[in-house]
C-alpha cells in the first residue's frame, strides 16, 4: 500500500482553501491558457512524510515507531496560512501552493522527529520539507514562465489540531483516493 504521514484538515478548513483555490483558478485562467491539474478539495492536507509503497509488515512498525513520537510541551499544532507560493519558484512554477506560517515551530519540530523515527526504519525523505498545502500541479506541456500575480490573493486562515495521521493513497485515473489508516494524538 501507499503510505503517506499527514495533517488533516477539518471541512471548514478544506472550504477556505477551496475558496483560495477557485480565486487562484480564476486569476490563472484571466492571464494563461494552459492546464492545471487542481487537488480535490477534499484531499487539502499538510504531507509531513512521503512512505511510498509499503507492506503490511513494514507498515506495522511505523505505526508503533508513531505512537512513540513526543513533541514536549505541544497538545496542538495551528497552522496559519501566509500567502500563495510555487516549487520550484514564482518564476518557473511546477506545484502551486498555500505557504503555511508556524510561530512556534512546532510542526517542523513533529516532522523532524517523525523523519528520525522512519529513517530508523529505513525511510528517508524524498524531498526537503516545507510547510504548505498544495493546490494545484502545473502539466509539463503549458509552456508557463511566471505565476508572479498570484500573490496578492488572500490567504488568511488558521487551523488548530491535536493529531496527525498515517494515511493510504490509493491512485485511480480520477485522481488519489486517502483514506486513514490511523490517528496519532500530538503528545
Amino acid at each position: 500500500m501507499r503510505l503517506f504521514i499527514s495533517i488533516n484538515l477539518n471541512q471548514e478548513t478544506k472550504e477556505k482553501l477551496f475558496c483560495i483555490q477557485s480565486e487562484l483558478k480564476e486569476k490563472i485562467s484571466q492571464k494563461y491558457s494552459y492546464s492545471v491539474k487542481w487537488e480535490n478539495k477534499d484531499n487539502f492536507h499538510l504531507t509531513l512524510f512521503f512512505l511510498g509503497e509499503v507492506d503490511n509488515d513494514k507498515s506495522e512498525k511505523i505505526i508503533s515507531s508513531l505512537e512513540k513520537i513526543e513533541i514536549p510541551d505541544a497538545s496542538e499544532l495551528v497552522l496559519r496560512g501566509k500567502s500563495l507560493n510555487a516549487f520550484p519558484s514564482l518564476k518557473n512554477p511546477r506545484v502551486l501552493f498555500v505557504d503555511l506560517f508556524d510561530e512556534n515551530k512546532l510542526i517542523e519540530k513533529l516532522y523532524y522527529k517523525i523523519a528520525e523515527s522512519m529513517e530508523m526504519l529505513g525511510f528517508r525523505p524524498d524531498k526537503k520539507f516545507h510547510n504548505h498545502i498544495t493546490l494545484g500541479r502545473i502539466k509539463r506541456e503549458s509552456g508557463i514562465h511566471s505565476v508572479d500575480s498570484i500573490t496578492d490573493i488572500n490567504c488568511d486562515f488558521t487551523y488548530s489540531t491535536g493529531s496527525f495521521y498515517l494515511m493510504k493513497s490509493t491512485l485511480t485515473p480520477a485522481g488519489a483516493i486517502h483514506k486513514t489508516v490511523k490517528e496519532f494524538p500530538v503528545q
